[in-house]
């Protein structure tokens, strides 16, 4: 369910389906069936990069208008820019932005200061709103929500999450192919996939316990979709005992990470499942890195290095959700650290990530939606970054990720990259405990194209 309306200051997959159909954006990421990605044009029909590469100048499509009748103009894209850089959970969208310049009604240059191999990949999902009205009456615009997208909100059931959206005639782009687009949300996954099993809903998105149900039904297509999204194995090293880098270690060896995938994903894991939190469609995990496997014997040892007298108990374990929080309780154990899982409402959680109040944490559905290793890596592990929720701090990282991001030689910036993620992966303060696989699962006849994970563009698809 979707527990904020805010296109300007959000966080959660439900959310960006939503805002997706409804708000433009300058560019979007097109993903292709061999695995490579593009940014091609939305908003702004065109761009070029100038000054060595520290200013994007951004043309508009001159017929895009918003749902209320006004034109999408430079000030709306400078309004939504800067509203993003105040949003704790939308800042990361707009990472190395120095400044905005309005040039004209339809130009709008966006100056990173120096060249920033961030850009302009990690604007894809700035939502453009109209400033005025969201000035005016921010929660009337919740209500409204005034785009210039393919589609616009016909109806919300803000007590069950469920929405209507229907084309949007006056789009500046190719119309949508479905008029109207019906969406429910079904909390309990098994009863969703038993609903497009007898054709009430037409489109699913699942994880691996769910396609192994529908995989070989004969009046379904299934497909696998690209996807970066990790379990997020948060350890806070600023309080004790977490302070230990012995100690954080012994837990990166204590779990057991393929009865994690089983449990979370049926097993199903994605290609690129590393045991630290990377992974971009642009930039691939360097090959050669000392990463964690499940190896007990390791974790005593390391367990005893910290100098730490058994057992160790390192607090309240949030995140518990699908048995995950208690397998890794029980693999700690095992090794002599102890944990207690507590289940918080996800906004509680997440403020207690961002305040740092927390001494271990888990989250699901993180690290995707970031192009470039640059950008993951300045938003989820440079110090201070909104995004780094696992308060890991590294004043030589941060110097590393500053000078990779402006590195424009390729052999160079991949030699940089795989030199940060081992620090990062010595450091031992964030594990991926599992990046799944996941599908589309759909009614025969509906076509849908590669998008990333969790992505529904309700625009592209057609029967």
């Amino acid at each position: 369910m979707i527990d904020n309306y805010d296109p300007v200051d959000w966080s959660y997959a439900a959310q960006n389906n939503l805002f997706e159909s409804v708000y433009s954006t300058l560019l979007k990421v097109s993903y292709n069936d061999d695995g490579t990605v593009e940014a091609v044009p939305d908003l702004a029909e065109s761009w070029e990069n100038k000054d060595d590469g520290a200013v994007w100048v951004f043309h508009l499509n001159p017929d895009a208008v918003f749902t209320n009748g006004e034109p999408v103009t430079a000030e709306d894209v400078k309004f939504s820019f800067e509203a993003c850089a105040q949003s704790a959970y939308s800042a990361f969208k707009v990472g190395g932005v120095s400044s905005i310049e309005v040039r004209d009604d339809h130009t709008v240059a966006i100056s990173t200061g120096e060249y920033d191999a961030r850009a302009p990949w990690c604007w894809h999902q700035v939502a453009i709103v109209e400033a005025d009205a969201y000035q005016a009456d921010p929660e009337a615009y919740m209500d409204e929500q005034i785009g210039s997208g393919p589609y616009m909100l016909d109806s919300l059931d803000e007590a069950t999450g469920n929405y209507t959206l229907v084309r949007n005639d006056a789009f500046y782009g190719t119309p949508a192919n479905i008029a109207t687009v019906n969406v429910r949300v079904i909390a309990d996954n098994n009863s969703a996939v038993i609903a497009l099993q007898n054709g009430e809903i037409d489109y699913m998105y699942m994880a691996g316990l769910q396609y192994d149900l529908v995989k070989d039904d004969e009046n379904l297509e299934t497909k696998q979709q690209p996807g970066y999204y990790g379990g997020w194995l948060l350890l806070n090293a600023s309080v004790a005992p977490l302070d230990n880098q012995y100690l954080r270690q012994a837990i990166g060896y204590a779990i057991n990470y393929e009865a994690l995938a089983q449990l979370a994903y049926g097993g199903y894991v994605n290609e690129n499942n590393p045991t630290v939190l990377f992974g971009t469609p642009v930039d691939p995990m360097p090959e050669g890195l000392n990463q964690y496997t499940y190896d007990p014997e390791k974790a005593q040892e390391l367990v005893a290095q910290s100098g730490l007298e058994t057992p160790i108990d390192i607090g309240d374990f949030y995140g518990g959700s699908g048995g995950r929080a208690e397998l890794i309780q029980q693999n700690l154990a095992a090794v002599g650290i102890t944990c207690q899982p507590v289940s918080l409402e996800n906004f509680a959680m997440l403020e207690a990530y961002q305040k740092g109040n927390y001494s271990i944490g888990l989250m699901g559905g993180i690290g995707g939606g970031y192009m470039t290793a640059a950008d993951q890596l300045s938003s989820m592990y440079m110090t201070g970054s909104a995004a780094n929720l696992a308060h890991y701090s590294n004043p030589e990282v941060d110097e590393l990720i500053t000078t990779l991001n402006g590195t424009q030689d390729q052999a160079a910036y991949n030699e940089l990259l795989a030199e940060i993620l081992q620090i990062i992966i010595d450091d031992a303060c964030s594990f991926n405990i599992g990046t799944g696989a996941y599908f589309s699962a759909y009614a025969k006849g509906l076509k849908v194209p590669t998008a990333d994970t969790g992505l529904v563009r309700f625009a592209e698809l057609s029967w």
